[in-house]
């Protein structure tokens, strides 16, 4: 992956999720933030993997999905959190932080996906086996060929 496709997704991402709201958390197998609000589409992250999630200053807390016991307190307490910023690296580290100083990092998984963005009007980014990322972007796409 080329420094360009990281900055591609974290521009798209940004643009989709930040200076918003959680206002929907899902926690099974997966740890899923939802950022709603009328008039904009949906913005949602789904983690998949093992993920640190601190606090500001703080040592991260390792949450694992699927085996939530205490975490699930503090992955919970997410909720009316706002999303200052987006930034996803060359390597496929997911960072998500916080108004209030807390951060996600989401770290790429050798064999399996381990996160993905998603937004109504299109966009969405997964972090492939490895840390690739997938990046479709609705205000790339093209039909047809040029010529």
């Amino acid at each position: 992956m080329t420094a360009n496709d990281a900055a591609q997704s974290s521009a798209m991402m940004a643009a989709g999720a930040a200076g918003r709201t959680v206002t929907r958390i899902l926690i099974d197998f997966a740890v899923t933030l939802q950022f709603s609000e009328l008039k904009r589409p949906s913005a949602t992250f789904v983690l998949e993997a093992p993920f640190g999630l601190a606090a500001a200053g703080a040592k991260p807390v390792d949450v694992h999905p699927g085996e939530l016991g205490q975490q699930a307190v503090a992955v919970a307490a997410l909720f009316g959190a706002v999303l200052r910023e987006v930034d996803a690296n060359q390597a496929g580290v997911l960072t998500l932080t916080f108004e209030d100083g807390r951060t996600i990092e989401a770290g790429p998984d050798p064999r399996y996906e381990s996160w993905s963005y998603v937004s109504d009007d299109g966009g969405r980014v997964i972090c492939a086996p490895g840390g690739r990322l997938d990046i479709w972007d609705p205000r790339r796409v093209t039909f047809g060929d040029a010529d």
